[in-house]
């Protein structure tokens, strides 16, 4: 018997549907040139463009919205597509990597890791909707210090660029 999955897991399942070429998505918003400001389901569609890389729990595509976007919505995101669920329900340890991404993308840890939007799931496979980093993953920057001059410009970056 497999375990329920926790409340962050469960409260960022996106409702999806994959098409040839593009992935939709129902989002619960407004869209930015809407003038009321009642939340409603939108569909977006996003369409992969790229791979970006590998990591130990999957594979990550860049992916662009080919829809409008939702106010503050960047049009780039980083999608991680991880093989994890058996039966039918997510394994274990996919259930506990969904859960660590939706515990990092809240505060105090946003700063610190790249934030998660939410996830969906199809055929085995789960995927992670996350902000787009242009730098890469971390795994390029392990192993490397910065000196603390770095850090402070690093830190400067990110406050004026709110």
């Amino acid at each position: 018997m497999s375990q329920p999955l926790p409340d962050i897991v469960v409260d960022t399942n996106l409702e999806t549907e994959i098409q040839p070429g593009h992935t939709i998505h129902y989002i619960h918003g407004a869209h930015s040139d809407d003038d009321d400001s009642r939340p409603r389901k939108i569909p977006q569609r996003w369409r992969r463009e790229r791979n970006l890389g590998r990591g130990s729990f999957g594979t990550v595509w860049l992916e662009r919205c080919t829809s409008r976007l939702m106010k503050d919505q960047d049009p780039l995101r980083a999608v991680k597509v991880i093989k994890c669920r058996t039966g039918g329900s997510p394994s274990s340890e996919c259930a506990r990597e969904l859960e660590a991404i939706g515990k990092f993308s809240q505060e105090p840890y946003r700063h610190y890791f790249v934030q998660s939007f939410e996830w969906y799931e199809t055929n085995n496979i789960a995927f992670v909707a996350m902000n787009f980093v242009e730098h890469g993953g971390l795994k390029g920057f392990m192993g490397r210090c910065f000196s603390e001059i770095e850090a402070i410009a690093q830190k400067r970056r990110d406050l004026t660029s709110k």
